[in-house]
């Protein structure tokens, strides 16, 4: 037979032990298995790797099991309580880093450090705990190196600014590995790793063999500038071969870094998984070796060395067409002088220097061309040069050199053609024959005057001996330049009429050329383009805009092809100039190919055309929706339906911006700022008076509940009338939170003590009890009969089953109370003496451990009501661990009365200025006073005025931010989302949106 040994041991706030251990004596045979393997050396070896949950399942069943190694187990228990009593403190002190005061920001940095703090003291945390570091974790290992890198970029900027290249370089070096934990958590593959690493491996050598080489580009280009400046042509042309050579080796390296660079942008493509916008680690490595799209200014490593280039060949280029443009000049000058033979040894210079300008023109064609294979293209080059003034000039000169020097050669010949035949008139003739077509013509026909009096003089000349060779060389010489001049002559008449042809042509082609930019222009109309409204940068479409574009072009275009088509059929197909000439052929069908292109733009043109009309149609769709959406809301309004007001407000308003995404429109936006933000307003304070009454009567119900100790009902009173509140108000109800905190605390002191029928143990938990029930009364029934053993069974028997309950559940009431039953029928005698040792206990721990002494003293109450002084313990601890509220003192009372009356004079006095003040001295007298009536009725009325009502103003551009960031929370993109709520956040009077002050809530509750 067993006896029963109470023992009582003492609880804590931080280790829960069970409260009444009974130690069963049971018989040795009950054993007879043999001794028990020792446990206690594995589960110290557990809690030494910090492996602490596997420990406790350990060291509960060696207690349950093994009570000779009790104290050995409760020891260990101790330790690991301890080490989770730190890792909690740690915990905590990370949850208030996260949640810094209003206005400041995270210490991330602190926030890292407790994190690695709390991974050194606990390897292996429970799943919540897990959860919610590595979430944690992530979220500051991720701030801290997105600030590091945009601390980075920043840096580098600036040393690009001042020119500093070198060091902007070693600053980017800094962050190729950041993020590297996230993405080395996520679990690429090796593959992917492996090509991260070698792609950035080459990037750094490559940036490196740059540096080397920096020093020699500037020396070099150095020293071509000096030679440009100073030397012979001859000498220019030998220096561009060094000077090119240490620029090619230059353009090789930003080749390299640009094929990289883009090859990382491939791998990012092919690895990002689908719940991912992107992956840090490789397109930050993307962004630090070419820079950011859409900057500014070149950055990344290879937009340094594309400065260094650029800044160079820009000084190089300028320095020799400065020299081929004084040639030139120099030529032209010495042609109108008649210099002709220093005029062509000039224009020779001229072309050669030329040559340079087209080679320095192709060395800067290297670096910019970059197929889609990653490989740079020499045939891509001719893509460029048409676009580079520079080129354009130097084959200018080339061409007109030409022309001048045939023009010199050609002038030249008259000029001694003039000395030799003395035809009266043709030296002046010749003085402005060199201005165009129909002075050579005058020239050539002095020619025929001067051949047909020469070829008389020898007809009537009646002198054998004269001699005529020299005559008849002259004539000879005449007619083989009159022929050489004619042929001259209709070469230049072609040119002129090629010349006409493609002055006529030009001015159609702009339009076409134009029409194209036009184009494009209104297709990033309806595709969006990015504006800047408000201070945001907003993606807006304008299809009204691009049809006014579109319609003017299409006019433009059809002037263009009636121009085209008049030119096409005004030559004359037989004039053998027209007929025979390839250029004049070329630009015919040049103007064809005009035309045809015109048509094909007018279908580009229809298909956008019909783009921007369902744009418009949308647009106009959903305004119409919303207009009659608001005049719902106007309607609801004047019914006195707010919320109905409210809710058809919110829906006009989504329809308004739903409209700008159609189309931006100023007057929609100045509808969302003026109109609707007014109705809003008059909304807001009619829903307000409404729901002040609303929030009153719940919160008188939550009292009742309060008071008859259903804390829980009066939980969710008190939290609807929250959530009430908040509809018209930004700010919590003081009174509210105040209740709240105290009904959380009475819950807190009673948690534990019923079990919830929510509970997944609650069935079993219930089973058990009605065990330990049925098991007691059969006890008592043997007991009766006289069987003493049996019935020791049966109580022995409801005490197991109360060690079951109180183990997950060791505040269960009814447990205790039975527990205390079972003592007071088996054990009258001893039961008198433990009770009075338990009530001095609990009586003795109301201060130190309020809620241990309340359980103690109402299961004692339970079973004697009637104990000397249990009913003032009872309301003692009660009033402590705040399941009971005391009345206010006197003092209090009168502190009270003194607010309300403060107030009252400013109510009294119409002080709207003052109103919150007033708010204030009432919200403290409730406080003090839950039930004074008068207070919380003057408070209602303050509540009720305009002047104290929450406005929320928001501009159309926050409101439509707003809307896309919930569409990202909605999406799961919680970063994103949080980096736009921020950006509204940080304008102060948006914090008073309840919309973005939920949304901020639900968002940073997922990060």
């Amino acid at each position: 037979m067993g006896y029963i040994y109470l023992v009582y041991i003492s609880r804590s706030k931080k280790v829960l032990f069970i409260l009444l251990l009974i130690i069963i004596f049971i018989p040795l045979n009950l054993y007879a298995g043999g001794k028990k393997e020792d446990r206690i050396p594995e589960a110290l070896s557990l809690v030494e790797q910090r492996q602490y949950n596997d420990a406790i399942l350990i060291l509960t069943e060696i207690m349950k099991t093994s009570p000779d190694q009790f104290t050995e187990a409760q020891k260990l228990i101790q330790k690991i309580s301890i080490a989770r009593d730190n890792y909690n403190k740690l915990y905590e002190k990370l949850i208030i880093l996260l949640d810094p005061p209003r206005g400041e920001s995270i210490d991330e940095e602190s926030a890292y450090t407790i994190i690695r703090e709390m991974e050194a003291l606990d390897s292996n945390p429970n799943k919540a705990a897990v959860a919610a570091f590595s979430q944690a974790k992530k979220s500051i290992v991720f701030a801290v190196d997105d600030r590091t890198y945009a601390n980075i970029m920043k840096i580098a900027a600036d040393h690009i600014n001042n020119k500093e290249y070198p060091e902007a370089i070693d600053t980017y070096f800094g962050g190729f590995e950041l993020h590297k934990d996230l993405f080395v958590e996520k679990n690429y593959g090796n593959i992917a790793s492996d090509q991260v690493l070698d792609y950035q491996n080459t990037i750094l050598t490559t940036a490196k063999d740059f540096l080397d080489l920096y020093s020699t580009v500037l020396d070099a280009s150095k020293i071509y500038s000096d030679i440009i400046q100073s030397g012979l042509i001859s000498e220019i042309e030998r220096g561009y071969s060094d000077y090119s050579l240490i620029m090619l080796e230059t353009g090789s390296k930003w080749r390299i870094l640009k094929s990289n660079a883009a090859k990382l942008d491939v791998l990012k493509n092919l690895n990002q998984k689908e719940d991912e916008s992107d992956i840090p680690y490789i397109s930050i490595k993307k962004v630090l070796t070419v820079g950011r799209s859409g900057s500014a200014f070149q950055e990344g490593i290879a937009g340094v060395i594309s400065t260094v280039w650029d800044e160079n060949q820009e000084n190089i280029s300028s320095l020799i067409m400065s020299r081929l443009e004084e040639l030139y000049k120099e030529a032209i000058f010495n042609f109108e002088d008649s210099s002709f033979a220093a005029s062509r040894n000039i224009l020779l210079d001229a072309v050669r220097t030329a040559v340079i300008v087209v080679d320095v023109i192709k060395l800067r064609g290297d670096k910019i061309y970059l197929g889609n294979d990653l490989v740079v293209h020499d045939n891509g080059l001719d893509s460029i040069f048409t676009e580079l003034p520079d080129l354009l000039f130097a084959q200018a000169v080339v061409q007109f050199a030409a022309l001048y020097t045939d023009m010199s050669l050609q002038s030249e010949n008259i000029n001694s053609l003039v000395k030799t035949i003395d035809a009266a008139g043709v030296i002046n003739d010749l003085k402005v024959a060199r201005s165009g077509l129909d002075d050579i013509r005058v020239i050539l026909s002095g020619f025929d005057t001067a051949i047909l009096d020469f070829q008389n003089k020898k007809i009537v000349s009646t002198n054998p001996e004269m001699d005529l060779t020299l005559i008849n060389e002259t004539l000879t010489e005449l007619k083989d330049n009159k022929s050489l001049l004619e042929e001259k002559l209709f070469i230049a008449e072609v040119r002129a009429e090629e010349r006409i042809l493609t002055l006529r042509i030009r001015p159609e082609r702009i339009i076409v050329e134009n029409s194209g930019e036009s184009i494009i222009t209104a297709e990033a109309f309806i595709d969006g383009i990015e504006e800047t409204i408000n201070g945001l940068v907003l993606k807006v479409m304008r299809p009204d805009q691009a049809v006014l574009l579109l319609n003017d072009t299409k006019t433009d275009l059809e002037k263009a092809e009636i121009g085209l088509e008049d030119i096409i059929n005004s030559l004359d197909t037989n004039n053998p100039l027209e007929k025979s000439d390839v250029s004049i052929s070329t630009l015919l069908e040049a103007a064809s190919e005009l035309v045809v292109l015109i048509t094909k733009k007018y279908g580009k043109i229809e298909q956008l055309l019909n783009s921007a009309k369902i744009l418009n149609d949308e647009a106009d769709d959903v305004l119409s929706l919303g207009n009659l959406r608001l005049d719902e809301a106007y309607s609801k309004f004047y019914r006195e339906d707010f919320d109905g007001a409210r809710k058809k407000y919110y829906e006009a308003e989504s329809l308004f911006l739903k409209s700008l995404e159609f189309r931006e429109d100023e007057k929609v936006r100045n509808l969302l700022t003026q109109e609707l933000t007014k109705l809003d307003s008059d909304i807001t304070v009619s829903l307000n008076r409404q729901i002040v009454r609303e929030v009153r009567s719940f919160i008188t119900r939550g009292k009742d509940f309060y008071n008859l100790q259903e804390f829980i009902k009066a939980e969710q009173i008190f939290q609807q009338a929250q959530e009430r509140f908040k509809v018209t108000n930004v700010e919590s109800n003081p009174e509210i939170e105040n209740w709240l905190i105290k009904i959380k605390r009475a819950l807190e002191a009673t948690s534990g003590r019923e079990i919830a029928l929510t509970d997944p143990l609650y069935h079993d938990i219930i089973s058990i009890l009605n065990l330990v029930q049925e098991e007691f009364d059969k006890g008592k029934t043997v007991l009766k009969s006289g069987n003493k053993e049996q019935a020791n069974i049966h109580f022995n028997e409801a005490i197991k089953n109360i060690e079951l309950i109180k183990t997950p559940f060791p505040r269960n009431f009814k447990a205790s109370v039975m527990y205390l039953q079972i003592l007071e029928y088996t054990q009258q005698d001893a039961f008198r003496i433990f009770f009075k040792s338990m009530y001095d206990s609990a009586v003795k721990n109301i201060d130190d451990d309020p809620k241990t002494a309340d359980d103690d003293l109402l299961a004692l109450y339970e079973i004697n009501s009637d104990y000397p002084g249990i009913k003032t313990a009872v309301y003692r601890s009660g009033v402590s661990t705040g399941r009971i509220i005391p009345p206010p003192a006197q003092v209090d009372l009168k502190r009270a009365t003194q607010l309300y009356n403060q107030a009252s004079t400013i109510v009294n006095t119409d002080n709207r200025a003052e109103f919150p003040i007033a708010l204030a001295y009432l919200e403290e007298a409730i406080q003090i006073n839950s039930d004074f009536d008068a207070a919380a009725l003057l408070m209602d009325k303050i509540r009720t005025s305009t002047g104290v009502v929450s406005q929320v103003v928001m501009s159309s551009s926050d409101t439509q931010q707003l809307r896309y960031a919930e569409s990202l929370y909605i999406e799961g993109r919680y970063l994103e989302a949080n980096i736009i709520i921020n950006q509204l956040w940080a304008i102060s009077d948006n914090r008073k949106s309840s919309k973005l002050n939920d949304l901020k809530t639900k968002v940073e509750a997922r990060l």
